[in-house]
């Protein structure tokens, strides 16, 4: 029988992350907050006291299936390799922890994610769909959807005309470049299981918070974002249409520092 250690009934968000701290523990406190019936549990490389209810395992026990995607992974990319490999590994860590678990539909988010509604909302947009195609902000309809996505990962770096042809495509200032992030919008590109969510933005998903979407009020570099009585993040439309109210933000990059800054107050 699966190892389930979740009392709460709604959908399981999950974190993975190794490394520094500060900027996680912000997006888990908001996730705890915005999701109460939730389930928030992050793969770390550190178990530590946290004043809010977050289920902690260690990231080195679901670690077995990851080998074979180390054994064709080959770092092109801008970024260090160690980050790099992180970025991919975590998927099959998380397929892990799902299958031993047995987790149902489930959330991954990246640690620069704040929600700010329960994350069923999140999953809603997702329905018929097994996944979808953003790195950051994932909603997957259960554990054999993830470990589809992690066979199609091994696969692209088995193939290394195809992963070369794709790091040409997408390079950096000269240099071949490939992230999660391409391979993922590649593969849901040729799949219809997956949802393209770029369409979900102006319904409040959003893509980066340092990005107007050609449509969005912008200050200080970031979405002018103002909370209303709800806590609910709202930015105004350059367009003519409404204010759009924000089930998450990404503060992607160096917008992480501001993280903080959009967290709601501690709960009575």
């Amino acid at each position: 029988m699966p190892d389930t250690p979740f009392y709460k009934p709604g959908i399981p968000i999950l974190f993975v992350h190794i490394g520094y701290k500060a900027v996680l523990d912000i997006a888990l406190r908001q996730a705890v907050l915005a999701s109460p019936d939730s389930p928030v549990i992050l793969l770390t490389d550190e178990i530590r006291d946290l004043p809010f209810a977050v289920h902690q395992a260690d990231v080195r026990l679901y670690t077995n299936s990851h080998p074979r995607f180390g054994a064709v992974y080959e770092h092109l990319s801008v970024n260090g390799e160690g980050y790099e490999a992180m970025c991919y590994g975590r998927w099959f860590f998380a397929h892990e922890f799902a299958v031993r678990h047995g987790l149902g539909r489930f959330c991954v988010f990246d640690s620069d994610i704040m929600l700010y509604r329960p994350v069923e909302r999140f999953a809603a947009a997702f329905a018929g769909r097994i996944a979808g195609n953003w790195s950051w902000a994932n909603c997957f309809e259960g554990p054999e959807a993830l470990g589809f996505l992690c066979d199609r990962f091994v696969e692209i770096f088995a193939d290394k005309p195809r992963l070369h042809a794709l790091a040409d495509r997408f390079r950096i200032g000269g240099r071949p470049h490939v992230s999660d992030m391409h391979l993922l919008m590649e593969i849901a590109a040729a799949d219809s299981r997956f949802l393209e969510q770029g369409r979900l933005i102006d319904q409040g998903f959003d893509h980066n918070i340092r990005d107007a979407n050609s449509r969005f009020a912008m200050r200080d570099g970031l979405k002018d974002v103002r909370f209303d009585a709800d806590g609910i993040p709202v930015c105004p439309r350059t367009d003519g249409g409404d204010p759009v109210p924000f089930t998450f933000l990404h503060f992607q990059g160096p917008a992480k520092e501001r993280m903080g800054d959009f967290a709601w107050p501690a709960a009575d």
